[in-house]
């Protein structure tokens, strides 16, 4: 008889396929007015990628649609905080408007289903590390690499605004206690969270 931790892998891995392709069957009429508007917006393209480091330190390509003004990350000495996550804060100089409701929604997260799909991200898992995070993170905070980095998780859905080492704190609970049934509650608090009156 298969143990559950066997088995749990093989859904998790199905259940990521399949709504992946249903997402991108319902939301892909959607990009070119998304693109559209962000173009209109502020000058640049409609699309962001940057390399983050996923399960067993393989570097992936990461698509989100473009939130911020064209060049603004090296704004990030405007961090009013060591260790402050700005992209979180709404008086973040860099979002732009229409940047602002793609985040409130998570619609800049679509593009990364194609991730879903290509086996690199799965649907519930840690944030995808910054290659500049590498360098500080320590070898019990890198356990997070164990497992593939996720469009939501346990540290986006309980708290967006938190200390980074309450974030880390959570992304490890998660890699060491993830399984059907907390992915399920962790897709249930962000869908609460995205339709709820934090988000308006």
């Amino acid at each position: 008889m298969q143990s559950k931790k066997s088995v749990y892998p093989r859904i998790k891995r199905g259940l990521d396929v399949l709504l992946a392709l249903l997402m991108l069957a319902v939301t892909l009429p959607l990009f070119p007015f998304m693109a559209l508007v962000i173009r209109l917006d502020s000058p640049g393209g409609a699309l962001f990628s940057q390399w983050r480091v996923g399960r067993d330190h393989r570097l992936i390509r990461v698509y989100k649609l473009r939130t911020m003004h064209t060049g603004a990350e090296p704004l990030a000495h405007l961090l009013k905080e060591p260790g402050e996550i700005f992209a979180s804060r709404e008086d973040d100089p860099r979002i732009t408007r229409v940047g602002r409701v793609l985040r409130r929604l998570s619609l800049d997260e679509l593009p990364q289903l194609v991730n879903v799909l290509k086996g690199e991200m799965s649907f519930v898992g840690p944030r995808p590390l910054i290659l500049s995070e590498m360098n500080s993170m320590t070898r019990i905070a890198l356990e997070r690499l164990n497992v593939r980095p996720g469009l939501t998780g346990f540290a986006q859905a309980e708290d967006r605004e938190g200390k980074p080492e309450e974030r880390l704190a959570r992304d490890l609970w998660y890699v060491r206690n993830m399984s059907f049934w907390v992915d399920v509650r962790i897709v249930l608090i962000t869908a609460r969270e995205m339709l709820g009156p934090g988000w308006a």
